[in-house]
């Protein structure tokens, strides 16, 4: 049941996965009365699992409460074997935060996200190919708190290693990852302007924008609301400050953008 739910996820089926999710819990509440170490990695499991389908369906008080269960299961289970559970530990903490950062529940955000960016570490001290994606994922998610709670120096410090750690994934895995980075510079440069560091913004945004401009031309679709974000604010760092624009990087951007300038502003970095 618990593999059915994903798949019904997986295909745009969300009622069903959701159905599907808690008959599954259910199931593994009772076979866990009968065995608690046979089947407590499998409740996790499916709680994890129904937490992420009540989210999707927009029942995020419910997801909540059934991620904070899942939570508490894995933190058993780790006790038992770190090795074997802590990266479904570190998994279950990023998805919990990022529900109470939804929910404003800013200060248990920042807490959640940086446990989990604690353990992303220790799996990377392990295997740095492995878990090098997910540690950034954290860190951004961590960014994202800190700066909602108006931490603006913590969440500028998880950017910038947000950043460097983008740059080691591109230089890996061009293509894929330099959307990534072109967002993350795109958060650094609001950031950076926020703490009225002005240039070092602009260095953001230009830079930004010069990696979305090529892909943005063979991906319009997915590419061109980061792109106009990022347009967008390199114009308005420039408005609001006495430094002179990079004029063949405006010039470029309006050759790609232009037309679709009067577009609603999407995809903020």
């Amino acid at each position: 049941l618990n593999a059915l739910a994903i798949r019904q996820s997986d295909m745009g089926q969300p009622r069903e996965a959701l159905a599907t999710g808690e008959e599954s819990v259910a199931l593994y509440r009772e076979l866990l009365e009968l065995n608690r170490d046979a089947f407590l990695h499998d409740l996790a499991g499916s709680l994890s699992n129904l937490a992420n389908s009540r989210r999707r369906a927009e029942l995020r008080r419910e997801a909540l409460a059934t991620a904070e269960e899942a939570l508490a299961l894995y933190r058993e289970l780790v006790v038992r074997n770190r090795n074997a559970f802590l990266p479904e530990l570190a998994t279950c903490l990023s998805n919990l935060g990022m529900l109470q950062g939804a929910l404003e529940q800013r200060g248990e955000a920042v807490a959640t996200a940086g446990e989990s960016v604690v353990l992303y570490r220790e799996l990377v001290e392990r295997n740095r190919q492995a878990f090098l994606p997910d540690l950034v994922n954290s860190l951004n998610n961590l960014a994202v708190s800190h700066h909602a709670m108006g931490n603006l120096q913590q969440a500028l410090d998880n950017i910038e290693e947000v950043v460097k750690l983008r740059r080691e994934l591109a230089g890996l895995n061009r293509d894929p990852s330099l959307s990534d980075l072109a967002r993350s510079l795109g958060a650094l440069g609001t950031i950076l302007r926020e703490l009225d560091r002005s240039a070092e913004a602009a260095e953001a945004f230009a830079e930004g924008l010069r990696l979305s401009l090529p892909q943005t031309k063979t991906d319009l679709e997915a590419l061109l609301p980061l792109a106009l974000g990022l347009f967008r604010n390199y114009v308005l760092n420039y408005q609001t400050s006495n430094l002179q624009p990079d004029f063949y990087l405006l010039q470029e951007a309006m050759r790609v953008l232009g037309p679709y300038l009067d577009q609603q502003q999407g995809g903020e970095s």
